[in-house]
Order: C-alpha cells, then structure tokens, then sequence
C-alpha cells in the first residue's frame, strides 16, 4: 500500500501555502489549489528523496487527527490564529524502496564495437566477429566480437583500443527532437 502524508492547504489573497505537519521544513505553494496539490506532490516527493539520501529516518505518515492536531499546535507556538478555509489533504508520497532486488539477466557474451567504417569489412571477416544487425538492418561500423574470441586480456585490450581510437574521430550525431 502506498504511505500518503497529510498536507494542510492554507487559502491566502492569491495563493495556497501548503506544509506537512509530519516534515518539518517541507512546504511548498501554488496559485490554484490544483497548482498547490502539484507542487506538494513534488515537494514531497523531493523532500523524502533528500531524507532518504542523507540517511535520516522519513516518519510514519500520522493519521489525520493527529496531523491536525500538530498544526494546530504549531499556529499557537507562533501565536498564529487557525484561519477558516484550511484544507487538509492526503499527498502520496513516492515508493522509496531501495531494497536489493535479485534478478536472472542471460545475455550473448559478446561486446559491441564502433570501429572505423573504413575498416569494417577486414575486422568482422575475422573469426568470432560480424557485422551487427538490428532491427534486420546491417550497421557499418558497428561489429560484434564473440566474447571466445576475447578470452585474453590481449584481445579485449585490442577491440578496447580500436573502439577508443575511432571514437575520437567520430562524427558528433545530431541531437534528436522530441515534437
């Protein structure tokens, strides 16, 4: 089940000022309330992210009660009066489980190398070596090394140079935009 923490949604002239009464320091605004629930989704967002990261324990979301109550609380720490029109809303907060997953990967032992165009056709007549094809379509330049052909340190060393050398030379590829 995905935690949620309640956040209040304060109402002013022209925004919605939102905090969290379980993070203190974790607050954030918008114009429109639909604007503000956005922002509190990335605050929170953000903020349980940087909590995690610095190692420090994230809280238990409390009920909505007790989130009440501790704003409350907080409006008479700074002698500030609960004004009418505060919402108090449920903001889902992300899946912060970092746990280690085992996963099963079965792969061809092979490596990719971008060589010199130049130099296709002598490099993948070698043995344990051809052209790489995807999508049905042969790519010139790109060959694919059996990884039996790569068993000594001497030969990887070698398609490892190649690939370095020509990567210098390498034409830059147009960055693709997204419409």
């Amino acid at each position: 089940m995905q935690k949620a923490f309640y956040a209040v949604f304060i109402p002013d002239d022209s925004k919605f000022s939102v905090f969290f009464s379980d993070l203190p320091g974790c607050s954030t605004w918008g114009e429109t309330e639909p604007q503000a629930m956005s922002m509190a989704v990335e605050t929170l967002e953000s903020h349980l992210e940087a909590m995690a990261s610095d190692g420090d324990d994230i809280p238990a979301p409390s009920d909505r009660a007790v989130s009440w109550e501790k704003f409350e609380s907080a409006c008479v720490a700074m002698n500030e009066q609960v004004l009418a029109g505060i919402l108090l809303q449920l903001v889902p907060a992300p899946d912060l489980d970092d746990s280690p997953m085992r996963v099963n990967v079965s792969f061809k032992r092979s490596l990719l190398v971008r060589i010199d165009p130049a130099q296709h056709d002598e490099l993948a007549a070698r043995e344990g070596c051809s052209t790489v094809v995807m999508n049905g379509k042969p790519y010139r330049g790109y060959i694919d090394v059996d990884g039996a052909v790569l068993e000594t340190d001497a030969a990887l060393e070698e398609w490892v140079r190649r690939a370095l050398a020509y990567n210098e030379k390498a034409p830059v590829s147009r960055k693709r935009r997204k419409d």
